[in-house]
């Protein structure tokens, strides 16, 4: 909820708000001969369709490239149409950004090529900058003395964080919804490579509460200002001018 005037949103990078497995994709086919399309893609790694030694290569040169992969356009128009209507409303909205570019849950460590964490920190910064996305702050998984995303959201009063990894969202889920009283305070963006295990987890019960699957961006800027009406602190009359935008960008 909206405490002391302040929310604050808390979203994943790659993929979510980059077309980082688009890149991927397009790597693995020219350098590797594989093709792979997304549409078919269940798990968040790779490990299906290519060897550990492949996927590393293209985790490696992931951060050598990651300054030209292409912006989700429509989520920086989004996020900067959030600011404004907060801004309008006498509500301070905070982004948070919590990326796993150390790659920590790779398996086979000795493969890794990686920058140092600072310059890690450095070109993910300048690219949510560069392409214009509004950042307060920005974390790496593992900081904060080896935080996961959702203890880092924990530490950060994350009131939602948007996400495209089922196995992240239930991490941040379990955490957040143990301090504040938020139903749903996770959002998972609809994407192929994570509708199978969405649905393997709510097969087995092992998808925690706590996770609203989400179609788009104009869904999520929805469903924010919607929930900012209920708590009283957005007129109607920029619910109105949202739908007209909507129809306008859809």
């Amino acid at each position: 909820m909206v405490k002391d005037g302040v929310f604050t949103i808390g979203l994943d990078i790659d993929n979510v708000l980059n077309a980082c497995a688009e890149w991927f994709v397009e790597y693995a086919a020219e350098h590797f001969d594989i093709d792979v399309e997304l549409g078919t893609r269940t798990a968040y790694n790779w490990s299906d369709y290519i060897t550990a030694e492949q996927e590393a290569e293209i985790l490696n040169q992931s951060h050598l490239h990651f300054g030209h992969f292409r912006p989700r356009q429509i989520a920086v128009e989004f996020l900067r149409r959030v600011h404004v209507i907060a801004n309008r409303n006498n509500i301070k909205v905070r982004f948070i950004y919590v990326t796993d570019r150390r790659f920590l849950g790779f398996p086979y460590k000795e493969l890794l090529k990686l920058p140092p964490r600072e310059e890690t920190y450095q070109r993910t910064l300048d690219w949510l900058l560069y392409n214009g996305f509004p950042v307060h702050e920005l974390y790496l998984e593992g900081d904060m003395g080896g935080k996961t995303k959702g203890e880092i959201a924990v530490a950060e009063n994350v009131d939602i964080f948007i996400e495209d990894a089922v196995h992240k969202a239930m991490d941040i889920s379990q955490h957040l919804r143990r301090i504040f009283d938020s139903v749903e305070p996770v959002w998972l963006m609809l994407m192929p490579w994570n509708r199978t295990s969405f649905l393997d987890a709510l097969q087995q019960d092992v998808m925690p509460p706590g996770i609203r699957y989400v179609k788009d961006w104009s869904e999520i800027m929805l469903l924010l200002l919607h929930q900012w009406q209920e708590f009283g602190v957005l007129e109607k009359n920029e619910l109105d001018a949202l739908e007209a935008y909507r129809q306008h960008i859809f």
